[in-house]
This record gives structure tokens, C-alpha cells and sequence, in this order.
């Protein structure tokens, strides 16, 4: 009789234990799929909007910084800037919006409780890299709206650039590191890019603009 019982408990515990894990591997699976999901997102609404913008900005550099005065009367120069003034307030509401969505997923319960330490420092620093080309584009609208000089504008652009770069390098140098890590969990929580993101709306150029 005991050793029924014995034997009942151990089944009852083994039971017990192998729901609570199967439970913990789904809760794994599923906060990696929403996360996949927000990427996704990112991939379609955002990412070809700040890369329009960069690629505006790139394509007019060598005439703004040949003669700025002049450039920017001219026909060309005046569509160069209205074109850009609509392309960062389409992308600011976009990264604002998604920024958004990213802060309260990592705010959530899931996100702390079930996601490994490694992909929570990978994605806050990805984080604050994308809520630097936000802070870069808001500089840009302050100083088109005469909210701040132009001087002054330049100024604190150069501060938010390396601020930038710091950022950039933070997330890629971890996303090697992260490579790198030995978890069983990766087999669980490693899905496939997205259908929505593709080369080019994946990732941002590196261009420089004066």
C-alpha cells in the first residue's frame, strides 16, 4: 500500500512538474513570436520611412554642403526640403508608435518573467538606438519650425550623432556577443525573419549627411 502511495506521489509530482514546464516552454515560445510580430511591424511601417529619409539626405548632401544659401532658394532645394519635412513627420509618428509598442511589451510581465537576460539587453539596446534617430529627427522639425537656431540646432545634432553611434556599436557589438551564448532556450526562441522584412527594410544604412 505504501508503495502505491509512493509511487502516486512521484506520478503526481513528475505530472505536475512536466505541466509546469510545458507551460514555461509555450510562455517561452509565444512572448519570442509577439516579439517577432513588433519586428515585423517595424519592418513594414517604419524602416522605409527612416530609410527615405537617409537616402534624401545622402542623395542632396554634396549640394547642401557646397553652397547651402543657394541650394536652398533654389527650385530644387525648396522640394529637397519640403520632401524631407514630410518624410520625418510620416517617420516620427511611425518610430514614436512603435517605440511605444516596444516600451510597453519590455514593461510587461511576460517580457521579465520569460525572456532569457541575453535578449533583454539586446533589445533595450536596440531600443535606445532607434530612440536616437527619433531624437535626431525631432531636432531636425524643431529647427525647421524655428523652435531652435540653426547654430544652436547644428550644435546639439553633433551631441545626438555620437550619442547615436555609441548606441549603434552597444547593439552590434552584444548582437555578436549574443551569438555566442550557449542556451537551450535558443532552439526555442530563434524564429525565422519575419515574411514582412526582407534586406531592405531590415536594417538601416550607415550614411553620414552634414
Amino acid at each position: 500500500m505504501k508503495n502505491k502511495d509512493t509511487n502516486k506521489r512521484i506520478f503526481l509530482t513528475l505530472l505536475v512538474l512536466g505541466i509546469i514546464f510545458g507551460l514555461y516552454i509555450y510562455k517561452l515560445r509565444s512572448v519570442a513570436v509577439y516579439e517577432d510580430k513588433i519586428f515585423e511591424y517595424r519592418c513594414i511601417n517604419v524602416n522605409p520611412k527612416l530609410n527615405y529619409f537617409y537616402d534624401l539626405m545622402y542623395k542632396n548632401a554634396a549640394k547642401i554642403k557646397e553652397n547651402p544659401k543657394i541650394y536652398s532658394s533654389s527650385e530644387e532645394g525648396l522640394k529637397f526640403s519640403e520632401d524631407m519635412m514630410i518624410g520625418t513627420l510620416e517617420y516620427v509618428k511611425e518610430e514614436t508608435k512603435w517605440l511605444e509598442i516596444q516600451k510597453k511589451h519590455m514593461d510587461s510581465l511576460d517580457f521579465k518573467l520569460f525572456t532569457p537576460w541575453y535578449l533583454k539587453k539586446s533589445l533595450n539596446y536596440q531600443y535606445k538606438m532607434y530612440n536616437d534617430y527619433l531624437n535626431e529627427s525631432n531636432l531636425i522639425l524643431k529647427m525647421n519650425s524655428g523652435e531652435i537656431e540653426i547654430q544652436e540646432g547644428k550644435d546639439q545634432n553633433k551631441k545626438l550623432k555620437e550619442i547615436r553611434y555609441q548606441d549603434i556599436k552597444l547593439y552590434y557589438d552584444f548582437s555578436i556577443k549574443l551569438s555566442e551564448i550557449k542556451d537551450w532556450r535558443k532552439k526555442i526562441i530563434t524564429l525565422h525573419l519575419p515574411s514582412g522584412c526582407n534586406e531592405e527594410n531590415t536594417f538601416i544604412p550607415d550614411t553620414q549627411y552634414p
